[in-house]
């Protein structure tokens, strides 16, 4: 219907075409513009990028390479000790231990079994309570009771 209004009315046609191509003109010299500020952008970090800076930013990762590489050295090396002890691998399989009768008590409204350890006795209701996160806050606590006494 609007086609058939504007045959009649030639000049309004001809004004409403002028309207959206000049619309559709100030839209694309738009999007132009915005992709020739991104291009000049992306020029002026490609020309502030030398040899030098390349070089600097290859040394620092080495660094930060080599200390991660001692680190985990160090680590391992820990690991091995603590493995080759058979001392602490008893302590830590005790402490497992522990740890599941302590998760058995929590679930169980039951008064705690008989073969607990005196140990266990040391470490405070209130930790037991407050611990949400068992593996994580709850285990030192206890690796801290049972170490210190």
């Amino acid at each position: 219907m609007h086609h058939i209004l504007n045959g009649c009315r030639i000049y309004q046609a001809r004004d409403t075409i002028k309207l959206m191509i000049e619309q559709q003109i100030n839209r694309r010299m738009k999007s132009i513009t915005e992709i020739n500020q991104c291009k000049e952008k992306v020029e002026n970090i490609c020309s502030n990028i030398t040899k030098e800076t390349i070089i600097e930013t290859l040394n620092k990762s080495i660094k930060e390479l080599e200390i991660d590489k001692e680190m985990l050295y160090q680590m391992s090396k820990d690991i091995s000790e603590i493995n080759a002890s058979e001392s602490a691998n008893n302590d830590y399989k005790d402490l497992i231990k522990y740890y599941g009768n302590i998760k058995e008590t929590i679930k169980t409204p039951s008064p705690p079994n008989p073969k607990s350890t005196a140990s266990l006795e040391n470490i405070p209701k209130k930790i037991i309570n407050e611990s949400f996160d068992p593996e994580t806050t709850f285990l030192t606590e206890v690796e801290n009771m049972l170490f210190t006494g």
